[in-house]
């Protein structure tokens, strides 16, 4: 029994000797569990300038109705109502529209029902003769009954610019006097427009002090243009008018002799 003991006790020994201070080295503390700081930058796209792309914001189909609102009104000119015009209704939504058109009774009366709300513009206009100087606009509630009274102006006949060289026209020295000669029309769609007359006589007259070195009545050329050569015989304004076809005469805006 005591052989046997003898190698436990000397691996005791060699076992509690191995654990003796100082003979074995300090432990490495275990890993941090804690989140590094992160090194990442986040980018700075705020200077960043990104391309254009051609074309235009979508904007879904634009339509006048149907709607709970309603527009109606009257349409008149220089004489009272004017029977027959045309009215047309726009409802506007950014740089889109709608529009829808309606012909005024006998007594200018005019109306459109059943329309939606928002931005509208409207006009009126009687072929060849009649339009509006500005379109009414104005916002529609969406059950509104909005009264739109519209008021037309004479748009015909001949009208007249007239051009002097020298300007001003120098007394008792020769002037060259150009006249331009246009037709006034509103055409189908509202639209006013001055075409030049060719071929129409003109002849000046007025009470102002002018002496012509040629014949008064002449014709317009192919631009509408009519020309003729004169003198100014008193300093200060000198009225002219020049008469289209026979009409009545149409005063010519032009600058004081001197």
């Amino acid at each position: 029994m005591r052989r046997g003991r003898t190698p436990l006790l000397a691996l005791a020994g060699l076992v509690l000797a191995g654990c003796a201070p100082g003979a074995v080295s300090a432990l490495p503390p275990p890993p941090s569990t804690a989140p590094g700081e992160s090194t990442t930058t986040t980018p700075d796209f705020t200077s960043v300038v990104l391309p254009s792309v051609s074309g235009r914001t979508t904007i879904p189909g634009v339509v006048v109705g149907p709607g709970h609102a309603s527009l109606s009104g009257t349409a008149g000119g220089p004489n009272g109502a004017t029977g027959g015009a045309t009215v047309e209704v726009q409802r506007l939504v950014g740089d889109a529209s709608a529009a829808i058109r309606v012909n005024a009774g006998p007594d200018g009366r005019w109306s459109v029902p059943g329309v939606l709300g928002g931005r509208y513009r409207v006009r009126a206009w009687h072929a060849p003769d009649q339009t509006m100087a500005s379109p009414a606009i104005f916002f529609l509630g969406g059950g509104e009954n909005k009264a739109v009274n519209l008021t037309l102006q004479s748009f015909t006949g001949p009208v007249v610019t007239a051009a002097v060289a020298p300007n001003p026209p120098l007394v008792s020295q020769p002037a060259n006097l150009v006249v331009d000669v246009s037709n006034r029309a509103v055409d189908a769609n509202g639209v006013g427009r001055a075409n030049p007359v060719s071929g129409a006589s003109a002849q000046l007259t007025g009470s102002g002090a002018w002496q012509l070195a040629g014949p008064n009545t002449v014709t317009t050329d192919g631009g509408g243009q009519a020309r003729w050569e004169l003198t100014c015989q008193t300093g200060g304004p000198q009225p002219l008018s020049v008469s289209v076809n026979g009409g009545a005469p149409l005063p010519l805006n032009l600058p004081d002799c001197s």
